[in-house]
């Protein structure tokens, strides 16, 4: 892969230097605060043909010819990871804000049943509101 850049300084100037052929990223490649990024956490710096960018730990890198591990969790992945109680928990949380006053309002949704009338109402109960 020849669109991988390690930051370096040249004259005490930060700049992203390609790993496979040696030569400087252009200013409008990768934007300097990726480079002061990628310099304190020690990674290296993909550059996709669209022009992303993404940091990856040098060491994983390895020889910079692997692409970056995907980060993304698709939509499906992420509601199978729900906690049910960390939810309720946080819909508590937030009420008792918009109790407080801290935030004007908040909208809740989701399937009927699920108890969200229950939580809110319960929780304005609880701090003597209703």
């Amino acid at each position: 892969m020849k669109n991988v850049f390690e930051p370096v300084r040249v004259k005490g100037k930060l700049m992203g230097k390609n790993v496979a052929t040696g030569q400087f990223a252009t200013m409008d490649q990768i934007r300097h605060i990726q480079l002061l990024n990628a310099e304190k956490n020690r990674e290296v710096l993909f550059v996709s043909a669209t022009g992303r960018v993404t940091r990856v730990p040098a060491a994983e890198a390895g020889d910079a010819t692997t692409p970056p591990p995907v980060m993304k969790m698709s939509f499906l992945q992420a509601k199978e990871a729900q906690d049910p109680s960390e939810m309720f928990k946080n819909i508590e949380r937030l009420t008792k804000m918009v109790g407080r006053g801290l935030q004007p309002s908040l909208v809740i949704t989701g399937g009927a049943g699920m108890g969200k009338t229950h939580i809110v109402k319960s929780t304005l109960e609880g701090m003597g509101l209703q």
